[in-house]
């Protein structure tokens, strides 16, 4: 029988720093899913891992408790949206076709109703965490965008709004807002595309355009 003494045990070899990035993001992805599905104070890390498909020691590798998946999730899904509002802004399109492309890229994607669901779900789990509370201001503070493309219109007298632009831009997050409750819990008429078109029609009759 041959000695194994000296000879270098085999195994898995280790993941790159960029395939750890991605399974990482990808339990993240799954942790959004189960959210939307269950609900932020449901979440279990056994049904993270279940739906990931990784033991729960994997999972904890990652996220050294529910809380900081949490976190990090919520932080994902939101740098996602302040994404998607960025690539969707043109500087140099006309105001409206510009505001429009806008709330196209909020209220007219395929995974608009999961986002509705998500952020009602972080925004009831921020009441009693002040961690979670940070990072949702931080991602209502980036729809403030809003306010730089109010001010081009009115500069270029494409809008001729009867209010200043802070309140303007107050009652489209606030409608905006309210269209993503209405579209978490099924409310009639709040399909996305009917949502799309009353948004954009009340930004116009804010805006006088």
């Amino acid at each position: 029988m041959s000695s194994l003494t000296g000879q270098k045990r085999l195994g898995r070899p280790a993941l790159t720093a960029d395939e750890l990035r991605q399974r990482k993001q990808s339990i993240l992805d799954v942790t959004l899913a189960v959210v939307a599905e269950q609900g932020a104070d449901a979440l279990r890390l056994r049904d993270v891992a279940t739906a990931a498909g990784v033991s729960i020691g994997a999972l904890q590798h990652y996220f050294d408790s529910r809380d900081q998946l949490v976190h990090e999730a919520f932080d994902q899904h939101a740098r996602y949206v302040v994404e998607t509002i960025e690539r969707a802004d043109d500087p140099g399109a006309e105001p409206w076709p510009r505001l429009a492309a806008v709330f196209d890229a909020v209220a007219g994607g395929p995974d608009f109703a999961q986002r509705c669901v998500l952020w009602i779900e972080f925004a009831a789990a921020a009441q009693h965490d002040s961690q979670l509370r940070d990072l949702m201001d931080g991602a209502y503070e980036a729809w403030r965008m809003l306010r730089t493309v109010v001010d081009a219109g009115i500069q270029a007298k494409a809008f001729r709004p009867a209010l200043p632009a802070d309140a303007i831009v107050a009652c489209l997050l606030a409608l905006i807002d309210g269209f993503e409750l209405a579209v978490t819990i099924e409310a009639r008429g709040a399909e996305p595309a009917a949502v799309l078109g009353q948004l954009k029609g009340t930004a116009r009759a804010l805006l006088g355009c």
